[in-house]
């Protein structure tokens, strides 16, 4: 009889094994959705703790990742100061750490510099506290070389976890309206140029890659995004449009803002007056 009951006591224990298995994975999964998916979708949809968007009437905000990169950020540099374009830069700590003359320069000749961690890593692979040391140790870089502290943050990929909200309270997360794909050299300069100048509108963030030596780009393909970027610069200034760093953007965002809900007021009061 025992010898008999030994295959429904194995089959039992695999059952128990296969759910104690499903279990595990569903918690994991829970947890994902709340410490990541949940947090990117919501700053991604509705702008919380984040910004994305200017209100602007000619302005528009060029943003670049991955940096410094040591040939391709200095020739864009050149680019921007031939057509008096300032940006934003937001740098990788240990490529900061390599190019301290590039950070300078970009510093310098007026840019913003923000943070876009030590290395580039997504803040869902890390636990808080490494996102945080990350930040820490590429601020410190930055404050080395220029003797400013920066001011704004954009996660790799654009990715937040949920404790980015309460861990970045002193710094400014920055995302993106528009994204081209100029990190792939296949893509090209013409290809690119097309992509880019139906987006080239007021209150537009542009994210653009200065550098290609991180996991998933092409190295030379920044040397692509400049001569696309060339044109559009070239299409911008005919049009009136200014290219202006991130600080710069927010502060006329956050002017319109005000002068809008001024206007509302103003309105219903009027309106309240007259009934």
């Amino acid at each position: 009889m025992k010898n008999r009951h030994e295959p429904l006591t194995t089959t039992i224990s695999l059952q128990d094994g296969g759910e104690g298995m499903e279990i595990i994975l569903w918690i994991g999964f829970y947890i994902m959705t709340i410490y990541a998916l949940l947090p990117a979708l919501i700053s991604r949809i509705f702008g919380f703790r984040v910004f994305m968007r200017g209100r602007a009437d000619r302005e528009i905000a060029l943003t670049f990742d991955d940096g410094p990169d040591p040939v391709y950020t200095s020739q864009l540099l050149d680019l921007l100061k031939r057509y008096q374009a300032k940006c934003t830069f937001f740098l990788v700590g240990s490529h900061a750490e390599r190019h301290p003359d590039i950070v300078a320069r970009i510093h310098r000749e007026g840019h913003v510099i923000g943070i876009h961690n030590y290395v580039h890593q997504s803040n869902w692979l890390m636990r808080p506290k490494t996102v945080k040391k990350q930040i820490l140790r590429t601020s410190d870089v930055i404050k080395r070389i220029t003797g400013v502290r920066p001011v704004y943050y954009r996660p790799p990929w654009g990715i937040v976890n949920l404790f980015d909200y309460r861990r970045l309270g002193h710094l400014q997360i920055v995302l993106w309206t528009s994204i081209f794909g100029d990190w792939r050299l296949r893509v090209g300069a013409e290809k690119l140029y097309r992509r880019m100048r139906p987006k080239l509108k007021p209150g537009e963030v542009f994210v653009l890659h200065d550098c290609g030596r991180t996991f998933g780009a092409d190295e030379e393909a920044p040397g692509e995004m400049i001569k696309a970027l060339e044109r559009i610069l070239k299409d911008g200034k005919q049009e009136g449009y200014r290219f202006v760093g991130i600080d710069e953007m927010i502060r006329l965002t956050e002017a319109n803002q005000r002068q809008e809900l001024g206007g509302q007021t103003m309105s219903a009061s009027s309106e309240s007056g007259n009934s």
